[in-house]
């Protein structure tokens, strides 16, 4: 049995989900419609063989799937869902070719040896490189560049970035990756629904909105954003505090000590002293959530220095629309200005 093939097993069972045995998959491979890619533009998946049909999701160029027949100008596929699932339908066939051993690797499943693990995608092929989200077993990614150097190049959904190797099981038979992903429920205290972006931003399009108690499929997580798998195939991004349970990466910092607070700190440790010159005082108020991350910039996708829980007090130093750079448990750093009391701007959501 292949590495590839022990790790997909493993991962299965060790979560108490059954993958087919090895004699079926090995059945189901010979029996498998033939392996096709997309090596031209970005193709729209129909239900039909008809352009004026509903598009259920997008064949990325590189993407490989299976080819079931095709009939004038178009093919009948089948391709992974970033869930593992194998979905059906119809595109056009321009631009699709066989599959070659030339071509490599078309995907990937998170596969951690430790399937308590979530795996970072990162910016860069280096383990000191910005992360882009944790990310749970079962999760698959096409692959944009074979793997080098112990990195392999990915895209899940419309977010790219690197993972390590060892993290993944390349090439997964049809009907060997178990449906691990955890369900999620919206829940946005501050209105009806919630927004679905295109990418790791609040001032990034919008896609769609998602009534409160509609089940998503959550993939992968940073302090901020969810990434998820809606129930009608859409891949997006939601606030991780409109959802129930929340993720976050980070783990809580400790509480500041407040000015005239009875508990003192401990004998060895310095007191901490806030700054001479702040423009105000004011506390941590997210009405969605469970506090504020101070990141060391004024990004999303800046390095948290902390969760702080709500009702925490931060000094500010510098007031923005979007961002407040503020001083709290002796850090300077920046949080989101609407997850401020008092001066917040208007919720993006």
């Amino acid at each position: 049995m292949t590495k590839n093939a022990l790790r997909l097993r493993a991962l299965a069972i060790v979560m108490a989900l059954l993958v087919m045995p090895l004699a079926a998959l090995a059945q189901e491979a010979g029996a498998a419609a033939p392996l096709y890619v997309n090596a031209g533009e970005a193709l729209s998946i129909h239900e039909s063989a008809d352009a004026g049909t509903g598009a259920l999701r997008t064949l990325q160029p590189g993407e490989a799937f299976e080819m079931v027949s095709s009939q004038a100008g178009w093919a009948s596929i089948r391709v992974l869902t970033e869930s593992g699932e194998m979905l059906s339908g119809w595109v056009t066939s321009e631009g699709l070719r066989p599959k070659t051993a030339e071509d490599g690797y078309s995907a990937a499943v998170i596969a951690p040896e430790n399937p308590d693990d979530r795996p970072i995608l990162r910016t860069g092929p280096r383990s000191g490189a910005d992360s882009l989200g944790r990310y749970f077993p079962g999760v698959v990614a096409r692959v944009l560049a074979q793997p080098e150097n112990g990195w392999a190049r990915l895209a899940i959904g419309s977010l790219e970035g690197y993972m390590r190797e060892s993290d993944l099981a390349f090439d997964p038979p049809p009907g060997s990756v178990a449906d691990l992903l955890p369900r999620v429920a919206v829940a946005y205290q501050d209105g009806p629904s919630l927004t679905m972006r295109a990418a790791q931003s609040f001032q990034s399009e919008k896609v769609t909105a998602y009534r409160n108690g509609t089940q998503v499929r959550l993939m992968g997580f940073t302090d901020d954003f969810g990434h998820v798998l809606a129930p009608d195939g859409r891949v997006g991004f939601m606030m991780a505090w409109g959802l129930d349970p929340q993720p976050f990466a980070a783990l809580p910092a400790p509480p500041a000590l407040l000015p005239g607070a009875t508990a003192q700190p401990a004998a060895t440790t310095a007191p901490i002293i806030p700054p001479d010159s702040f423009d105000y005082i004011t506390r941590i108020d997210n009405t969605g959530g469970q506090g504020a991350h101070l990141r060391q910039r004024a990004s999303t996708a800046s390095d948290t220095q902390g969760l702080y829980p709500n009702g925490t007090q931060v000094w500010v130093l510098r007031y923005g629309e979007w961002w407040t750079q503020v001083w709290v448990d002796g850090k300077t750093g920046w949080m989101m200005t609407k997850l401020l009391e008092g001066q917040g701007a208007e919720n993006p959501q």
